[in-house]
């Protein structure tokens, strides 16, 4: 039950990102994904980094763009995608 609990917590907090982050409220969006990222136990951490590369991207922030991606992209291939928008 404690698992289920964690992962709606976790689940709303990305919502929360989103909500910001479309509302144009970027550092407090990254700062909900950075929630994520932070707590070990998350089952949504690499979500919210590709979250956080999507902020970057809207923000003309390339180069951390690419950090983030370049750093998550061997574990988690999917990041190569935005990691191809940060270089066009």
């Amino acid at each position: 039950f404690a698992y289920i609990h964690l992962h709606a917590t976790e689940e709303k907090n990305l919502k929360a990102g989103d909500n910001l982050f479309e509302a144009g409220f970027y550092e407090e969006a990254i700062a909900h994904y950075q929630m994520l990222i932070d707590n070990p136990e998350c089952t949504l951490a690499t979500e919210a980094r590709f979250h956080i590369a999507q902020v970057y991207l809207t923000q003309n922030r390339y180069d951390e763009t690419i950090t983030l991606l370049t750093s998550d992209s061997q574990q988690h291939p999917d990041s190569l995608y935005l990691l191809a928008l940060a270089y066009k």
